[in-house]
């Protein structure tokens, strides 16, 4: 097996603490074509802890299906649908006059209609590319009673082809949004990248720190590319930052603690040594008197150093 290294590193960006987005051009492809890929990982540590959290995908394609939520309410009425071709570049729509098409804006009474806009998606490409290529498209629909959101999955879709977005309306202002790519794993897959959970980590929320993030592709050609990159995530810190420079008397002090954070923000995405975004990590909580937030929350790591 070859063993790539690239001068790419991995992009991290905090989405408001709700989900870590990752993005490089290899999972770009990966997003476009998954056929030229065998498998993805992703692992990741916390604060140079020593438990390190995986997970991985035997074959790209496992379980890839499209999922969206929407809510019961509003006079939900589904109006496109927009698709790419990966091999083209080209982008095609549900209602383009250059295709055939039986489309009309599908107002949602229950999960019927999303059965109905299955069947169209289906006639949409077998009367445009072919007559056995809508055979192994599938949807399916659920209803949350408790949440009252309706699931809809559509998934098999033809190779190459991808959902760039869905327009639909509520109280007749139309919205325009990406499905999620999703597999049975705790990672995401979406038209921007990959979105990490905190059930990733076996946790419900998120806690600050130095996240050192991987991914290791492997293509058809058995080469192995690896990743990574630094990241420092900030839900809380900053408030508890604020609330201790108010409280500090001498400016050198002030200065000095807000440095410490600038570095840390500075230095995320940049390659630069985790360890020392690490050990600037340890300092700033120290100052900010913060229990160690890992051991907190994520039981069973064995980490008494962060």
């Amino acid at each position: 097996m070859n063993i790539l290294n690239l001068n790419r590193m991995l992009k991290i960006t905090n989405n408001s603490c709700n989900s870590i987005l990752i993005n490089s051009k290899e999972i770009e492809e990966i997003i476009k074509n998954p056929n030229n890929f065998n498998s993805l990982q992703i692992s990741a540590t916390i604060n140079g802890c020593p438990t390190e959290y995986v997970s991985n995908c035997s074959t790209i394609n496992c379980k890839r299906f499209y999922l969206k939520l929407f809510p019961n309410c509003c006079n939900l009425t589904i109006k496109d649908i927009e698709f790419e071709n990966t091999l083209t570049g080209n982008t095609f729509k549900l209602t383009d006059s250059n295709y055939i098409t039986s489309f009309t804006p599908i107002e949602i009474i229950d999960c019927n209609q999303f059965q109905i806009l299955t069947d169209i998606i289906k006639d949409f490409f077998h009367y445009n590319f072919g007559i056995n290529i809508s055979n192994s498209i599938n949807g399916s629909c659920s209803f949350n009673f408790l949440n009252n959101f309706y699931t809809y999955i559509i998934d098999n879709l033809p190779v190459n082809i991808i959902i760039k977005n869905i327009k639909y309306s509520l109280d007749n202002q139309d919205l325009i949004e990406p499905f999620e790519i999703q597999n049975n794993l705790t990672f995401s897959l979406t038209s921007e990248g990959i979105l990490l959970f905190p059930n990733f980590f076996g946790v419900d929320k998120f806690v600050d720190g130095v996240y050192n993030i991987c991914t290791t592709i492997l293509t058809r050609n058995y080469v192995e590319i690896k990743e990574c990159n630094c990241y420092f995530l900030d839900c809380n810190t900053q408030c508890k930052l604020v609330t201790k420079v108010e409280n500090l008397k001498e400016n050198k002090d002030k200065t000095d603690l807000l440095m410490i954070h600038y570095a840390l923000n500075a230095n995320s995405n940049c390659g630069c040594n985790c360890n020392e975004m690490i050990d600037l990590y340890k300092q700033l909580i120290k100052e900010l008197d913060i229990e160690n937030p890992t051991n907190n929350n994520y039981a069973g790591n064995g980490c008494s150093t962060c």
